[in-house]
């Protein structure tokens, strides 16, 4: 039963995705976007692929420099294996328990860490994700004439740190013991979301897009955060019905909205397929070491895990 309710699941993300994505066709031809992406420049496109690249592993040190501090005896190579294959079971095998529920396994099969405080970290690593997502669009939101509140910049200002505090409050209540890595992973975090932003901001020039730049990089970001929910299949259709009303909304091109969504899409996919190399290797917890939780600042080693403490 419960492998029936997995697979319909997909169909239904499937379906959805291919309902989002043909209402917007009907709204701009493919044909248009194919037309642009066959004038686009492949310099700013390769250019893209290794910014979206960067942040990537930027993203893996950010979840080492984690999974480090709650005592996972990994080399860096190792944990690059295990995301990169989470990385494309998110994306190629959605029916399955998915990237994160298969690393957060692995983690519970080599180590002493629980299935709970292995993905009470990585929902950690997402909600930093998002927090830098926030935070670079308030950056850039101050700067478009077409939101509100453009003559009071320092609401845009007040937002940022606001939010910033509630991020660090609900990181020091709900994830205490990892507070020690709170400073160095946000600024990591920072780093992943402003390579894609670049990346984004590649693809636009790659695409000749050269008004309102900023425009779309905050609808990108939105986007972003829409692409995250589980509602589709690698987020793919979320992402473009945001683009597609946010260009709407501050009267951007629509043809090139969605031809920077599709190409993002496109990044991530071929990204994420080069982890099928280690969907057909050595299962990974074959190769790894158990983990020893790090000692504390008394000389005791109790495992820096949260959530079920």
């Amino acid at each position: 039963m419960a492998k029936f309710n997995k697979n319909l699941l997909t169909v239904l993300k499937v379906l959805f995705s291919g309902i989002l994505l043909y209402l917007l066709f009907t709204k701009v031809p493919f044909s248009d976007i194919w037309e642009l992406w066959i004038d686009s420049n492949p310099l700013w496109l390769f250019g893209a692929l290794v910014l979206f690249t960067a942040s990537k592993w930027i993203s893996l040190l950010r979840l080492h420099l984690l999974m480090n501090w709650l005592g996972l005896n990994w080399t860096f190579p190792q944990q690059a294996r295990l995301y990169l294959l989470g990385m494309f079971y998110n994306l190629f095998l959605p029916g399955g328990i998915g990237g994160d529920g298969y690393k957060a396994f692995i983690y519970q099969k080599t180590s002493v860490l629980s299935l709970k405080k292995g993905l009470s970290a990585l929902l950690l690593d997402r909600i930093s994700g998002v927090w830098a997502l926030a935070v670079w669009v308030v950056i850039l939101a101050a700067f478009v004439v077409e939101l509100p509140f453009y003559e009071r910049p320092w609401m845009y200002v007040i937002a940022g740190i606001l939010g910033s505090i509630g991020y660090g409050l609900l990181v020091y209540l709900l994830f205490k013991n990892t507070w020690g890595n709170f400073w160095k992973g946000s600024l990591l975090s920072l780093g992943v979301q402003g390579a894609q932003l670049l990346s984004a901001l590649f693809l636009l020039w790659s695409l000749h897009a050269e008004q309102d730049i900023l425009g779309y990089l905050v609808v990108f970001l939105i986007s972003s955060v829409a692409a995250v929910l589980p509602l589709t299949i690698g987020g793919m259709g979320s992402r473009e019905i945001t683009f597609y009303y946010g260009s709407l909304w501050l009267g951007l091109d629509q043809t090139i909205s969605l031809g920077i969504s599709l190409l993002f899409f496109a990044l991530t996919a071929l990204v994420s397929f080069t982890g099928v190399y280690y969907h057909f290797r050595q299962p990974i917890w074959a190769i790894t070491d158990p983990a020893t939780p790090k000692p504390n600042s008394d000389g005791t080693t109790v495992d820096r895990g949260s959530l079920d403490e």
